[in-house]
């Protein structure tokens, strides 16, 4: 029927949708799709090209069932779709993880019930000087008199005489001597008596042997593994490695393959191993000390305790032990990381000798990404007798730029043309060749863990090319390779990644410690990591503001947050009366701060332009950012012109540690509304 009640063909019949007609042949928008009216209704739809969903994360389900065998600790496993709604278009990409676990308990073993006591099933055990009992599995218990001889026999010329009453079965020779039979307490085979092929020897006095042994030059082909997820194969694995492509870092095997764990203690040697693991070949035989460990660099993924194992040939491979003194050998489970970018060391009771290293993950956080580095003796070479680096020589008014001052006194020439960590002793008493590649020799040279014409950073460690070496550039994690230059003016800006130490500023009164990195944005690539708003790690209650609008909390100022009710806008909003607007982000403790993203919406005409920043280590304690860095200058105006959703980056061009940041509107043209992600790493008071 017809607009008009009239009886048409079908072909004819118009459509109705969503209150609007459409004519036959007309186009019709539905959704992301595109549909042609026929017969009184759409058909024929195809995806619309011009159209654009943003990706959403559908529900957290619920966790699933605690595995395992009874009695032990096991995993829970919760996922999420990228389908609330399905990317589309030009839309944005869903970010996160799509699982997490979380640690659970299986149910209570069956046991048996003997004298006050509980024993799993299986497990037999000595009750009486000469009774050996045993838990049945329909757990009743089962004792019955033991004699080893029974079996054995008695050695030749003794006899064998049973027990009886309390005493103990006995062998007994023609002239009245014996041998008293030790009734063991618990019946386990007897192990081979094997000779480890891994040996191990106690460290010297004074002497920690503890450099890195160059995992992170290393050929891919010395990395192996059980398994990994695509984008985190086993060469992944290097301390500090970087894919810019990707949130999560490290290596990472499949998950499957560690559902089950934690796992009992790995046997003391073994051919295949079922758990996941990461395997180093070092490519010959190193004195090991001990290991550093790190996470997955976000979503509070890292692995919190593991095993070590070694080998010589990569076949036949040996659990490192602890031996306590008042029970046999055991398996060592180490502690691992507590946070997704630190890093922990772990070292080893006494040294181990072996070309091939495998770590097997025991426990974890919601997911297992790992990075390391191994540390040891390399080839005789000692790291002072500390793993703290030397202190920084002042250069004596001799040495001037891209010169290096040795231990003597002499300056000699540095950086891409210079003479240090050439091979040669330049200086004569051997300083410019201190922790390169090469150890200067009146005969052959003697290689360590870096390779020739590169300079090895103190732990955590790291090989740079020679030529990097009083460049003007920190390039070590710490800057140590800058140590007893010539004093830079450090105007050279640099994409490396580096961390220099930081120096607290001298007026008392300030609120943050502030850290320098003149070489412009060169930590950029080492503490740049999302803090935790756009991804919920920052909860509710540690975002504040000065006030807000009543549908836009300081709750809503999160990085690419969008509502659930169409007529919301985006972001934080404060009150047009507010004569001092802030937006406030409480860390819970002191964090490393690099930058800050801003963001604003599409649909308003009013946006933020100018905005400062301050900081606190104490609640209400704030001191402006200043752009020089020095208490009484002035403070720092970030200009930014938020017209749309297109988030704007600012680095800070120093590392700012503080608990608390503030986002201080200067200027902005009518009602604005804010979304804020901060940019930066936790960790200790050094990084």
């Amino acid at each position: 029927m017809s607009h008009t009640q009239q009886c048409v063909l079908p072909g004819e019949c118009g459509c109705q949708v969503a209150g609007v007609r459409y004519w036959p042949g007309q186009k019709i928008k539905m959704d992301c799709d595109l549909c042609v009216c026929e017969r009184g209704r759409p058909q024929r739809c195809q995806p619309n090209p011009d159209c654009s969903v943003h990706c959403g994360w559908s529900s957290w389900s619920e966790w699933g069932e605690c595995l395992g065998p009874c009695g032990v600790q096991s995993v829970q496993w919760s996922f999420r779709s990228r389908n609330n709604p399905t990317k589309h278009g030009d839309g944005r990409v869903c970010r996160g993880i799509y699982r997490k676990a979380r640690r659970c308990q299986t149910n209570s073993c069956d046991q048996c019930h003997y004298q006050s006591r509980l024993y799993a099933v299986g497990e037999r055990w000595r009750a009486e000087p000469c009774q050996l009992c045993h838990c049945l599995p329909n757990l009743t218990v089962q004792c019955a008199p033991y004699c080893p001889y029974a079996i054995t026999g008695c050695f030749m010329g003794l006899s064998l005489i049973p027990g009886e009453g309390n005493r103990c079965c006995y062998c007994q020779g023609e002239n009245g001597t014996m041998t008293v039979t030790v009734t063991p307490g618990i019946m386990t085979p007897k192990p081979e008596d094997i000779t480890p092929v891994i040996p191990t020897y106690p460290f010297l006095p004074g002497d920690e042997c503890w450099v890195p042994l160059g995992v992170q030059t290393l050929p891919v082909s010395s990395f192996t593994a059980s398994s990994h997820q695509e984008g985190h194969p086993p060469e992944a694995a290097r301390l500090h490695g970087w894919d810019p492509r990707r949130d999560l870092q490290g290596w990472s095997p499949q998950p499957e393959e560690y559902k089950d764990l934690p796992q009992k203690r790995p046997e003391g040697q073994s051919v295949n191993t079922q758990s996941p693991y990461i395997q180093i070949d070092l490519l010959k035989p190193y004195n090991i000390t001990g290991v550093l460990t790190q996470g997955g660099g976000v979503f509070g993924t890292f692995v919190s305790s593991f095993y070590l194992e070694f080998s010589h040939d990569g076949k036949r491979w040996f659990t490192y032990k602890e031996l306590p003194s008042d029970a046999p050998p055991r398996a060592k489970v180490f502690l691992g990381n507590h946070d997704d970018q630190g890093v922990t060391e772990s070292r080893l009771d006494r040294i181990v000798s072996s070309q091939f290293v495998r770590l097997l993950p025991h426990d974890f956080q919601n997911g297992i990404y790992l990075r390391l580095e191994i540390m040891g003796c390399g080839d005789g070479y000692h790291w002072l007798t500390s793993p703290t680096a030397p202190s920084p020589v002042t250069p004596g008014e001799g040495c001037r730029k891209k010169e290096f001052q040795c231990d003597n006194g002499r300056c000699v020439p540095a950086g891409s043309v210079g003479v240090v960590c050439d091979g040669v002793n330049d200086c004569g008493d051997g300083s410019d060749e201190k922790y390169c590649g090469t150890q200067p020799s009146s005969t052959a040279t003697s290689p360590r863990s870096c390779p020739a014409g590169h300079f090895s950073c103190p732990p955590p460690g790291g090989c740079i090319e020679a030529d990097s070496r009083c460049d003007g550039i920190p390039n070590c994690p710490k800057g140590e390779d800058e140590n007893g230059c010539h004093l830079h003016d450090f105007t050279t800006q640099s994409d490396r990644p580096h961390t220099p130490t930081p120096s607290p500023l001298k007026t008392p009164s300030m609120a943050a410690v502030t850290l320098s990195t003149d070489g412009g944005p060169a930590y950029h690539g080492i503490c740049s990591f999302p803090l935790g708003l756009e991804d919920g790690r920052i909860h509710y209650g540690q975002l504040s503001s000065s006030s807000q609008h009543e549908n836009n909390p300081a709750d809503a100022g999160r990085l690419n947050i969008v509502p659930n009710i169409r007529v919301m806008e985006p972001g934080w909003s404060p009150v047009p009366e507010d004569p001092q607007p802030y937006f406030q982000v409480d860390f819970l403790e002191p964090t490393w701060i690099s930058g800050v993203v801003t963001q604003g919406n599409d649909r308003m005409g009013g946006y933020l332009t100018k905005y400062r920043l301050a900081f606190a280590s104490q609640s209400g304690l704030f001191t402006d950012f200043t752009a020089n860095g020095k208490f009484d200058g002035p403070a720092k105006v970030f200009e930014v012109r938020m017209v749309g959703r297109t988030p704007v980056t600012r680095w800070l061009g120093r590392l700012v540690r503080a608990q608390y940041i503030r986002v201080i509107p200067v200027e902005f043209r009518h009602t604005f509304y804010l979304r804020v992600e901060v940019l930066g790493c936790r960790g200790g008071k050094e990084l």
